[in-house]
């Protein structure tokens, strides 16, 4: 065994979330789960490895689908509605490319002081 392949340590992390899983929900499932999978550890070896490979691979299928799925939240729920709002009641055409213009330069009428030059963010 590898220090970056502890089964033990994959062990007892199932062991405490089943734990904590039993302490929210009150299931004794979870209990029965958590207890046999830490006599699992103690008793077996060949089955801690075992239990470590499903584990990992678990862990690799949803590494591969729950950040697309968080990922398609963020852009659902915060960014798409951010960009419709900002289409219809934004400025119309803020890059100026619907109409030919000789300069795309905006005059600002503000007299700039010292202080507009200090924590310009």
């Amino acid at each position: 065994m590898s220090e970056n392949n502890n089964p033990y340590k994959s062990l007892l992390a199932i062991v405490v979330g089943f734990s904590i899983l039993y302490a929210f929900f009150k299931f004794n499932f979870f209990l029965n789960i958590a207890l046999i999978v830490g006599l699992i550890g103690v008793l077996s070896n060949y089955l801690t490895i075992k239990i470590d490979f499903v584990w990992k691979k678990i862990s690799w299928i949803l590494s591969l689908i729950v950040p697309n799925i968080v990922l398609s939240f963020i852009f659902f729920l915060i960014l798409f509605p951010v960009a419709t709002f900002s289409k219809i009641f934004g400025e119309k055409d803020p890059l100026k490319l619907k109409k030919k213009y000789d300069s795309t330069f905006k005059n600002v009428n503000k007299i700039f002081t010292k202080d507009s030059f200090e924590n310009t963010w």
